[in-house]
């Protein structure tokens, strides 16, 4: 009997062993007001100046810092500790940062934060800005992988393993086997096939077996 295909990496039977988190409290903490902060919409979705922020729903920023941790477990002793000593560096940036203030990222309110996240991606210092491009992309890259905002993508499923449901062609009527007919012919009459470009003399490859 060939087994079922699992609609989503989470039904795999191996995926529940794996679980190892690899986030430290604190990273953790600094990785949650991160994606409150990158996920946040304006409260009328126009970004006009003004328009209150409102912060993503908590179960989905559960579930993305929830697989960022358990990708982070699934990595090496050293590159675990590398990213979370990244993350609590991240959180102290602020207060080093001219006109910064002396409070902490995961102190800072919603539009606080934000602001903060704009300033470092558009920073003069190219380290400063890779800093954040090292957290972003693969904290974030879960946000986008299945419900709303994987369908805003463009994507016509429910998440990326789902099977793709294919439209079903109903049978032609001129044909008693249901195949298609065969192509009319062109009324120009038959394509002349295109000039060789081999050149003069020289003998053309043989055919293999």
């Amino acid at each position: 009997m060939t087994p079922s295909r699992p609609d989503h990496w989470r039904d795999i039977p191996s995926a529940p062993s794996w679980g190892r988190s690899g986030l430290w409290p604190r990273a953790r903490a600094v990785a949650v007001a991160v994606a409150e902060a990158a996920l946040a919409t304006h409260e009328a979705d126009d970004g006009r100046e003004g328009a209150a922020l409102v912060a993503p729903a908590d179960t989905w920023v559960d579930r993305i810092v929830g697989d960022y941790d358990e990708a982070v477990g699934h990595a090496s002793g050293p590159i675990r500790f590398g990213i979370n000593l990244l993350l609590v560096a991240f959180n102290l940036l602020p207060c080093i940062m001219a006109g910064g203030g002396f409070s902490p990222l995961r102190g800072r309110t919603l539009a606080a934060r934000l602001d903060f996240l704009e300033r470092v991606e558009n920073h003069r210092l190219g380290s400063v800005t890779m800093a954040w491009i090292a957290i972003k992309v693969p904290l974030l890259v879960s946000a986008f992988e299945e419900g709303l905002a994987l369908r805003e993508t463009g994507f016509d499923r429910p998440h990326y393993a789902a099977r793709r449901a294919l439209p079903v062609v109903a049978p032609s009527s001129t044909s008693p086997e249901g195949e298609a007919p065969p192509p009319a012919p062109s009324p120009e009459g038959p394509a002349e096939p295109l000039p060789s470009r081999r050149r003069p003399g020289t003998p053309a490859l043989e055919a293999r077996p």
